[in-house]
């Protein structure tokens, strides 16, 4: 028997042990990564269940008569348990579906998740999507590594990794954030007029929480540092979530000297990510930004927001799942 329920804390250990399983989750899809700034968000999370099982998890928050999957996060969607036959997931979905459509909610806003962070592909949330009309809204392109196939490294990135060794660059893993901070900041003011999306109290925070999963790798000469990228590290896609050097650092292709040897240090990997290069709500691409990364042989991946309609799901939708669940439930 399907039953929808919102997450409570008592919940906490079964949702964090289903995301760790699953097939498609990532480490930020835990309660401790989605709280962190759960001052900013009115938390709406649900947990589907089956016969008293946990099976899906929907990390969310309301604005409004609208939901979210989570606005915290850079991307959501629905997790299911490992190994969940795509009937049982399809009806977790649109349970889910009613269960917010029956409490007035007008919209879900749903961040789907990037299949490059599948372990083997599993998208069991594509066909609910079709089923329910869902409008894609947003699509921007990510740049992606395949790790077990990778492109060729342009020539330029090349010279740039042999520039950089002449001077004496060396890299290495660090726990100078403050200083790198400091740069990341800088660079983001001056071409976006942005600050990070992490306070430097928040990522430290995070980094206490997830010491496995995060990482700061930075490029040094003579102690300064000249560049550098935060890492999150995921089951089998390493995610460049922070890139950054000093004026110093691009004169002498610091990132280049970086980003060589950092794809060596994860190829047992199946991926690895530079993120977006998009502007514009996705309607632009940072040229150089974009030309910079496909110098490392990445190849086009999208990252996908939909919206759904909640108020006139079809009716059919639900009596499908209310006679799935009164078959399941004999």
């Amino acid at each position: 028997m399907i039953v929808v329920k919102l997450y409570s804390k008592e919940n906490k250990v079964v949702w964090d042990k289903l995301v760790a399983e699953a097939n498609g989750a990532t480490f930020i899809l835990k309660r401790d990564f989605i709280e962190y700034h759960q001052h900013r968000f009115d938390d709406y999370s649900l947990t589907v269940w089956n016969q008293e099982k946990l099976i899906a998890v929907l990390p969310a928050n309301i604005s409004k008569l609208n939901i979210y999957s989570h606005q915290g996060l850079s991307y959501g969607g629905m997790v299911f348990e490992n190994g969940i036959s795509a009937q049982l997931a399809y009806h977790a979905f649109i349970s889910s579906l009613f269960y917010l459509k029956e409490r007035g909610f007008e919209k879900l806003i749903y961040k789907q998740l990037p299949s490059y962070y599948h372990i083997s592909p599993a998208l069991y949330d594509q066909y609910p999507l079709f089923c329910t009309n869902a409008k894609l809204t947003l699509r921007e392109m990510s740049q992606i590594i395949d790790l077990q196939n990778s492109g060729e490294i342009q020539k330029r990135r090349l010279r740039g990794v042999k520039k950089a060794q002449k001077q004496g660059i060396i890299w290495k893993v660090s726990e100078n954030w403050e200083d790198f901070w400091e740069v990341l900041s800088g660079n983001l003011q001056e071409r976006y007029g942005k600050e990070p999306v992490h306070s430097l109290k928040e990522i430290l925070y995070l980094k206490k929480l997830f010491p496995d999963h995060i990482k700061l790798y930075v490029a040094k000469k003579k102690g300064e540092i000249l560049g550098g990228t935060v890492i999150f590290q995921h089951q089998k896609t390493a995610h460049a979530q922070y890139i950054a050097s000093t004026a110093e650092g691009k004169a002498s292709n610091a990132l280049d000297f970086l980003f060589f040897h950092l794809i060596k240090h994860y190829e047992g990997f199946n991926y690895f990510s530079f993120g977006v290069s998009n502007t514009r709500n996705g309607f632009e691409i940072d040229k150089g930004l974009f030309e910079w990364k496909e110098g490392w042989g990445t190849i086009p991946w999208q990252h996908d927001i939909y919206e759904i309609n909640l108020q006139p799901l079809p009716q059919e939708l639900k009596n499908s799942s209310e006679i799935f669940n009164s078959l399941n439930k004999k």
